[in-house]
């Protein structure tokens, strides 16, 4: 049950700060590039 939990926290996370990196790329007029938004 320990790696179903930290399977969800850990897929939160990644999709939590990807969505963050685009909205905030998109809000910096893209300043960020498209490689900032990969890493």
């Amino acid at each position: 049950m320990k790696q179903y939990y930290s399977e969800t926290i850990g897929t939160f996370a990644m999709v939590f700060c990807g969505c963050g990196a685009m909205t905030i790329n998109e809000i910096t007029n893209g300043s960020i590039s498209h490689v900032g938004v990969a890493i």
